[in-house]
């Protein structure tokens, strides 16, 4: 394979290999506080940091990971990242770690993870472990804040709201794009839990619509086959 033929499918992972569109994994926090944007955003890039340096350890400790106790090892490795990630939050997003709750400690039980850890063990190469790893995180902050930008929008009517909680000891709560109008809420039950669950089908039906529509405009002749010749047996040997 080729290296421009590398980049392709390795783009094309964000896509097919979606961590909550395709594979379903790790939906719990994904419907408790998509909520909002900002909540997306920041689990989101809580997340992303402690599966990048999840993926680095672990491939620099595979060979000294025993294969019974693999995953004790992985749940070692992300426990530890994600309760550094969860004292620094509280040390400097307090209010914002407050709006995620137990969902931050609980990134370090995310299945997507463990899986993605998993794969470290046939890495060779630092560069390929940390690019898997990436397109992993991107996917599932890009998707998670597509659904909770979604839901503010449909049950609040607004979009990026207490954007300042993003910020380094904010506790400020007004919003960037917010409004009080009572005729933008006309789908309150969206931020309930069975409107995530609705929205975030609306999403995945979305996508296998484009993937459906891209395989019926894909015209090219498949590989004909050649057929195999018969050998002919009869007669003397």
């Amino acid at each position: 394979m080729s290296e421009l033929e590398q980049r392709i499918l390795s783009a094309a992972d964000l896509w097919r290999a979606n961590p909550l569109l395709v594979q379903m994994l790790g939906l719990s926090p994904v419907l408790a506080v998509s909520t909002t944007a900002v909540n997306g955003i920041g689990l989101g890039l809580a997340t992303l940091l402690v599966l990048m340096l999840s993926s680095l350890t672990t491939f620099l400790l595979r060979q000294h990971i025993n294969d019974t106790w693999r995953f004790v090892w992985y749940l070692v490795i992300l426990s530890s990242y994600t309760t550094a990630v969860d004292i620094l939050m509280q040390w400097l997003y307090f209010p914002l770690y407050r709006e995620l709750g137990i969902y931050v400690p609980l990134i370090a039980c995310n299945i997507a993870l463990l899986v993605q850890l998993e794969k470290q063990r046939s890495e060779t190469q630092v560069l390929s472990s940390l690019t898997g790893a990436l397109r992993l995180g991107l996917g599932w902050v890009i998707t998670l804040l597509l659904l909770s930008g979604l839901r503010e929008l449909l049950a609040n009517g607004t979009l990026l709201e207490n954007w300042q909680l993003l910020m380094s000891a904010s506790s400020a709560e007004t919003g960037l794009l917010g409004t009080d109008s009572q005729t933008m809420k006309s789908f309150t039950y969206i931020a309930l839990q069975p409107g995530a669950l609705i929205v975030l089908g609306l999403l995945v039906a979305a996508k296998n619509w484009l993937d459906y529509g891209r395989r019926a405009g894909d015209h090219s002749e498949p590989e004909k086959i050649q057929p195999v010749q018969r050998a002919r047996v009869t007669g003397k040997l």
